[in-house]
């Protein structure tokens, strides 16, 4: 069994602690939008079978470019790549003609944790709660599994509807490479023990947890 998806599911049934599945994946046609953050990433997606693409939510908290729900489960995973040195509107149009503006100290591994905090804090709903932690993945682990320097799951009780949701609880995992991007998967549901559920029931059963990695 892969480290990193063992280290996320004891993280989520004990609290703060530790990241075979069946790779059975489906194609499908992206948006513009997500795959032009992909390629200027250097990231790659695969849509987990029985996966159904929602509509991405516009919101006050946290930019996002895909989503995907299971039939009648009520369960989300939101994307969000953050390419190094574009804007976000940047790269969304793909960063034709424009010259990343790349910072040594902004996109190192401790500027990817300052950014990881922030983020969990807006899906919080704007502030730090009661209940939100985070674990570092295994630095070996998270490079051959996700292809990343650097990486961790955060757990953030949502207290409003301020990032697009109703739903109340969120499982973030950050992925993060030097000099090439930064990536966010929020996995929500209403819950602990509903995102627990269901990470088991479809994310870990069709290899969904490595949709999104580094090439």
């Amino acid at each position: 069994m892969k480290t990193l998806r063992m280290f996320m599911l004891l993280l989520l049934a004990t609290g703060i602690t530790k990241a075979q599945s069946t790779n059975t994946t489906t194609v499908t046609v992206l948006p513009d939008t997500f795959q032009n953050v992909l390629n200027l990433g250097q990231m790659s997606f695969t849509m987990p079978k029985d996966a159904i693409s929602i509509p991405v939510i516009k919101n006050m908290q946290m930019h996002y470019e895909y989503a995907i729900t299971f039939k009648d489960q009520p369960f989300e995973v939101r994307y969000s790549v953050a390419p190094t040195g574009y804007t976000v509107a940047e790269a969304y149009t793909g960063g034709k003609g424009i010259t990343p503006k790349k910072s040594p100290i902004a996109d190192d591994e401790f500027g990817a944790k300052v950014t990881s905090t922030v983020v969990a804090m807006n899906v919080a709903g704007g502030k730090g709660s009661p209940g939100m932690g985070s674990q570092p993945f295994p630095p070996e682990a998270v490079k051959r599994e996700f292809g990343a320097d650097w990486g961790s799951t955060t757990l953030i009780p949502i207290s409003n509807n301020s990032f697009g949701t109703e739903y109340k609880f969120c499982m973030m995992v950050t992925l993060h490479k030097k000099e090439t991007a930064n990536a966010y998967i929020f996995y929500l549901g209403n819950d602990r023990e509903s995102v627990v559920k269901h990470l088991t029931e479809y994310i870990a059963k069709t290899g969904s947890f490595y949709a999104l990695k580094f090439k």
